[in-house]
């Protein structure tokens, strides 16, 4: 009884079913490449594995390199996407696009992961509540919310690219009254976690970035989920690779 009890309490509040996760779109160039088809049949198949387990040292294992070196989908299918004109907000037009639509056999892909004993990360995932608080080269600080922004942007790529449900806060006045941008740059735990219980899940992401004059950053994530905070920090760095190890740390503990 107690362990049911436990695991009731343990059970993350909000959870989401992510859709398509034996199937990958790659650009390409040409309908008609042969060798371009097959390097996007691999480079989906490494999507593929990538969502479906949580882990990208998923494709270090021998019995995965091997198996994508003759990545041979389920079905495929190009699409195109038209020109969009430019707009006020939108200048030049966007160029027209070529996508190759690939899927994979639900059952020979996870025939694939038994045999490299790869665990499968299941499609019912937890929400990962994700809190940013940036520091401009000025010395501002503010709440970065989920406005269109590159980094959000960047954020929310990598995160679908691992299957990982990210939300971000509303930044209402509750928000900004409960979790002012100095209390979370000082990463005080405890005023996040109960700025947090209003989103109802116990997977929570916090980005602190300090935005260096030449580009480069000095960041810090901590990540919260159910024991001991996990981070990563680093200094004067790129952006990009931070963001991508962040998100990394979060789909390797979930699908642990």
């Amino acid at each position: 009884m107690v362990a049911g009890l436990s695991a009731l309490i343990w059970q993350p509040l909000l959870a989401a079913e992510i859709n398509g996760l034996y199937q990958a779109s790659i650009t390409v160039t040409s309908r008609d490449d042969l060798r371009e088809r097959e390097q996007a049949f691999k480079t989906a198949m490494r999507k593929v594995l990538v969502k479906l387990t949580g882990r990208v040292d998923t494709l270090d294992n021998p019995i995965i390199t091997r198996a994508l070196a003759n990545a041979q989908p389920e079905s495929f299918a190009y699409r195109s996407t038209a020109l969009v004109p430019a707009t006020e907000t939108q200048i030049p037009a966007t160029a027209a696009s070529l996508a190759i639509e690939v899927s994979f056999s639900q059952t020979q892909i996870q025939s694939l992961l038994d045999s490299a004993a790869i665990p499968l990360w299941p499609s019912n995932r937890p929400d990962t509540l994700l809190w940013v608080v940036v520091q401009d080269e000025s010395g501002e600080r503010a709440l970065l919310g989920n406005s269109g922004n590159d980094m959000s942007r960047s954020l929310q790529t990598l995160a679908t690219d691992l299957g990982l449900p990210l939300i971000s806060p509303i930044l209402d006045l509750q928000d900004q009254l409960a979790l002012r941008a100095e209390t979370l740059w000082n990463m005080d735990l405890d005023a996040i976690r109960a700025a947090s219980s209003r989103y109802q899940t116990d997977s929570i992401l916090v980005l602190k970035v300090l935005r260096l004059f030449g580009g480069q950053v000095i960041a810090r994530a901590v990540y919260l989920f159910r024991g001991q905070p996990l981070e990563v920090e680093v200094f004067e760095s790129e952006l990009p690779p931070f963001l991508e190890a962040s998100i990394n740390m979060v789909a390797k503990e979930l699908a642990g």
